[in-house]
């Protein structure tokens, strides 16, 4: 199979002022995704995430080290319309309506105007927006602008969505929404990477888990692995509830135990064990 993406060696510096010093966004940032696979890039404000992924998008060139996308170069005219981007901040004209917003993207991806008002109402239905389609995006709330967002990103059929913090102000309901919708992009093949802050955010989501710190890739591997909680495996048992109370003194009698309870850990204490120095108040 085919990689959806390869990074190697990435390395990536830029001077916020013509004089400044140079300072570092990536240092040999390596990984490979594969189609189907949604990978969580998680990393403290700073820490690389939205530079990668805009190297990802095309938006930036690599200088140090290689970047390909679906087989080619993320700013290749091949790859246009087989990679959807959500940036981290999209600012759009608070005139346009909702659904003029979502197929002006439709546009830009090459899709025909014909199939531009039906994809649009399914990107749309797919963020919990089809509603407001008629709405101007000046009288929705940020977190509505932001499933906007998304629905620009959803708009093409990608086989491989970049999403630059895509929860962000976006309530709890839906962000269960969203994170059924990426489920539901990768169970159809397509690679999914999305960055965030917060191990809350991707937990129970991602197949795997890059763990960025200070422009380097501090681990990566599958949500246990980097979490530390490999080395055990957990097997679920379902029968009637009829049968519970026998099934369960077999399954003690055989030695088997319950899985004990974990207390979720913030990116703080996770970057902690990996480092051994604190990273933050």
């Amino acid at each position: 199979m085919d990689a959806a993406y390869r990074v190697c060696e990435l390395s990536f510096s830029y001077r916020s002022l013509p004089w400044a010093r140079p300072r570092e966004a990536l240092r040999g940032v390596s990984m490979v995704g594969s189609p189907g696979e949604i990978r969580a890039l998680v990393g403290a404000n700073g820490a690389g995430k939205t530079t990668l992924i805009r190297h990802l998008a095309g938006l930036l060139r690599a200088r140090q080290g290689e970047v390909s996308v679906l087989g080619g170069k993320p700013d290749g005219p091949d790859v246009r319309g087989r990679v959807a981007y959500l940036p981290d901040a999209h600012e759009r004209p608070s005139r346009l309506r909702v659904r003029e917003a979502v197929e002006l993207q439709a546009a830009f991806y090459g899709i025909a105007r014909a199939e531009r008002r039906v994809r649009g109402e399914r990107a749309l239905d797919e963020v919990g927006l089809l509603g407001l389609a008629a709405r101007p995006l000046s009288a929705l709330s940020r977190g509505q602008r932001r499933r906007v967002s998304l629905a620009q990103a959803f708009v093409p059929d990608a086989e491989l969505l970049l999403l630059d913090e895509p929860w962000m102000g976006v309530d709890p309901v839906a962000c269960e929404q969203i994170r059924e919708r990426l489920k539901a992009r990768s169970a159809a093949g397509a690679a999914v990477v999305v960055s965030s802050h917060s191990l809350a955010d991707v937990e129970g989501l991602c197949d795997r888990v890059s763990l960025l710190h200070e422009a380097a890739l501090l681990a990566d591997g599958s949500p246990d692995e980097v979490l530390g909680r490999e080395g055990e495996w957990w097997v679920t048992l379902s029968y009637p509830e009829s049968e519970r109370r026998e099934r369960e003194e077999q399954c003690r009698a055989l030695g088997a135990r319950e899985p004990p309870r974990r207390a979720r850990r913030s990116l703080a204490e996770v970057l902690r064990g990996l480092t051994g120095r604190s990273t933050g108040p």
